[in-house]
């Protein structure tokens, strides 16, 4: 291995970023994953486990774990936080389990906190595009939608104890990519 060679492998190493997704199952971590990186989303299965994949973005390069969301893969959530820069939370916005979600975030936050361990944390509320259209309250689609990404922010920034303006809660859509390129900006200028 030549010189060049070994100085553009740890550059790209120094560059790399290790990257969690997590949340419930059903959430959308993978259509997501794959949506990143423009794989197909049409033949999806849950996730068993975990798979690992790479983002490359222009100034780093993330290496993506996505963990399985199911009861009994929670409790092994823990063994993957060791050298994490970012985790990214994804909730199924339509799931009645948003509380549930929420709580077990907070668990994860409040555990890596005492250990020491330091992330930063996003939130994706997925699958906005099957918010039903036209709800009959006068609110219109995005009105509906600011309301969930307050309520989320509100709720995430009391039970983290963070400044509200810190926690970056975002809406997308797995299936069509809305929202990502907001995400990856996020994580690009981080």
């Amino acid at each position: 291995m030549g010189l060049l060679q070994i100085i553009k492998e740890q550059k790209l190493k120094d560059n790399s970023r290790r990257v969690l997704l997590l949340g419930l199952d059903n959430s959308g971590k993978t259509t997501v994953l794959n949506q990143l990186l423009n794989e197909p989303i049409d033949k999806i299965q849950p996730t068993i486990g975990f798979q690992i994949k790479t983002l490359k973005l222009s100034n780093k390069v993330l290496q993506m774990w996505d963990i399985g969301g199911q009861k009994t893969l929670r409790p092994f959530w823990f063994n993957y936080f060791e050298k994490t820069d970012y985790l990214i939370w994804v909730i199924d916005i339509l799931d009645n389990r948003l509380m549930e979600s929420l709580t077990l975030l907070e668990e994860i936050v409040q555990e890596n906190d005492r250990i020491n361990l330091q992330f930063e944390v996003f939130i994706l509320l997925n699958k906005i595009d099957l918010l039903p259209k036209g709800n009959g309250n006068g609110l219109n689609d995005d009105d509906t939608l600011q309301k969930k990404v307050d309520h989320v922010k509100m709720i995430t920034s009391r039970t983290l104890q963070m400044d509200p303006e810190s926690v970056r809660v975002i809406p997308t859509s797995g299936v069509n990519g809305t929202g990502l390129d907001q995400l990856i900006t996020l994580l690009e200028d981080k």
